[in-house]
């Protein structure tokens, strides 16, 4: 009886960075057909991997064996003729363009083909997308039209209408709601009945074990543990993923209501706020308090942060109170100036690189700093310029230089600081610390506890259950668009696995 076909094999694979090892002495060999979940934490090495397969890297030793051929020039236009497809999170489609001509888009840039055949091409997408469980007259419809589920398969579809044989999927149902999910599930299901290799990238673990014939965990770079689906349990990969042995949390769920909530006054209060994108949330701040929320990209969290901060439109059923006054009856502008707010994104959201490090942190400050006819009071300024900048400890020459004359640590403290200023009734900030050296990071820990204990209550949003663990005193995890758990004494381990069971 003779093995079955190895679509990948890796043998001995590193990849170093200068002194940075991001994968080390991987050994794994990826049966033609199967569906293999690739599992661990953000800089565990799943990222890198992908781009070792897909041909975007090049390993810094081993060997990459593509269906019993050792490769040699490993670039993604080598690997793109021996059938290897990357479906990224983000998408890739053309939004404006019919869902046809997105379908062979990549086909028709790989092989320089001139023209079209769109009866030729139509006849291999319908019976790609029909045997993908989506309906063909679909093809017409621009991509924007589709629902998020359907874009999703389609660009799977994408991968066998090219003729792919290996497909890699990148976070495929992190964005999507529970029903939406079971669809692109059921697509996977069906490429591989058909005989493509899917090599399946997510941290929905719940999904990886429902949909994976095999779960490989990486840690630190290293692959630590492989097994059949059928033998993990949740917990136990959870606690490879991790290291370590889950802590049990019954201790922490029996001290709900102590701590730093217990007899403090409710700054903010959410009951049953829905929208799209987010599904009956009740959520409450209270004063003193740094509150956490966790959740991987797509499960509404940066949404539930701006809609808090007013950078949503009010278009919400249920209620949102801000002390004792509903949102509402306060208005988006005003709520603008009573919350806080730090974007996820420094470059576009965030500062302006073409002003100062005084104008960027007085963007949309303005008003602490001018009279009642709205001229700006040098002197007020320069003193309120002078006195955030140095509380915040951020280093730099003067305050009318360029904010990108700092470094990203320093234009992090920048953003952080504007966030508190005019005395806020509360901050939300989302990702405070992303990008940024370890010694910014914990002094803008240090400085988030420090606002919280005078008084200022900052909620903080983040990806990373370790930040959650340090920062917060409670924390509350989101998985698509709704809070399905909340955590009283947020440790790593409690805080990661709620965000991925």
């Amino acid at each position: 009886m003779s093995s079955p076909q190895l679509a990948f094999s890796l043998a001995g694979v590193a990849k170093r960075y200068g002194n940075t090892r991001a994968l080390e002495d991987i050994n794994l060999d990826i049966q033609a057909g199967q569906v293999v979940g690739i599992v661990g934490e953000n800089g565990a090495g799943k990222s890198t991997l992908v781009k070792l397969l897909s041909g975007a890297e090049v390993s810094t030793a081993g060997t990459v064996t593509v269906a019993g051929e050792a490769i040699d020039r490993r670039d993604t236009g080598a690997m793109y003729e021996r059938g290897v497809r990357v479906v990224y999170q983000e998408g890739s489609f053309v939004p404006t363009l019919p869902l046809l001509d997105n379908l062979f888009l990549l086909e028709r840039a790989k092989t320089g083909a001139r023209l079209t055949r769109p009866k030729s091409e139509a006849g291999r997408a319908a019976a790609v997308l029909e045997s993908v469980g989506l309906d063909p007259g679909l093809m017409s419809r621009p991509v924007i039209q589709l629902s998020r589920s359907q874009q999703q398969i389609a660009e799977v579809a994408r991968c066998l209408v090219s003729r792919g044989s290996i497909v890699i999927l990148d976070e495929p149902t992190s964005a999507l709601s529970q029903r939406d999910a079971r669809r692109v599930l059921d697509a996977v299901r069906r490429v591989a009945a058909q005989g493509a290799t899917v090599i399946y990238i997510s941290h929905l673990l719940e999904d990886v074990m429902e949909v994976c014939d095999r779960i490989v965990v990486l840690r630190n770079g290293r692959l630590v543990d492989q097994r059949v689906a059928s033998q993990w349990t949740a917990a136990e990969l959870v606690e490879a993923i991790l290291g370590g042995t889950l802590e049990l949390r019954a201790a922490l769920e029996a001290e709900e209501g102590a701590g730093v909530t217990a007899g403090a006054s409710r700054v903010l209060e959410l009951d049953g706020v829905s929208c799209r994108g987010l599904y009956g949330v009740n959520l409450c701040l209270y004063g003193g308090e740094v509150l956490g929320i966790a959740g991987l990209g797509g499960s509404g969290k940066s949404l539930l942060g701006r809609l808090i901060a007013g950078r949503e439109p009010f278009a919400y059923d249920g209620a949102m109170a801000l002390g004792a006054r509903d949102a509402k009856s306060i208005g988006v502008r005003r709520l603008r100036n009573m919350v806080g707010y730090l974007s996820p994104d420094r470059a576009s959201g965030g500062i302006n690189p073409l002003a100062s490090i005084s104008e960027n942190l007085l963007t949309g400050k303005f008003r602490l700093v001018s009279n009642s006819f709205g001229v700006v009071q040098t002197r007020r300024k320069r003193e309120l310029v002078t006195d955030s900048l140095q509380s915040n400890d951020v280093r730099y020459g003067k305050a009318d230089d360029l904010i990108t004359s700092l470094s990203g640590g320093n234009q992090q403290k920048v953003l952080v600081a504007r966030a508190y200023l005019g005395d806020p009734a509360l901050v939300v900030l989302d990702e405070p610390t992303r990008g940024i050296d370890v010694g910014a990071r914990l002094r803008i820990y240090d400085d988030i506890r420090a606002r919280a204990a005078a008084g200022v209550p900052s909620i903080v949003i983040s990806n990373d259950a370790e930040e959650i663990a340090t920062i917060a005193d409670r924390a509350v995890i989101m998985r698509r668009g709704a809070i399905v758990d909340e955590i009283m004494k947020p440790t790593r381990e409690n805080v990661y696995a709620a965000t991925v069971s």
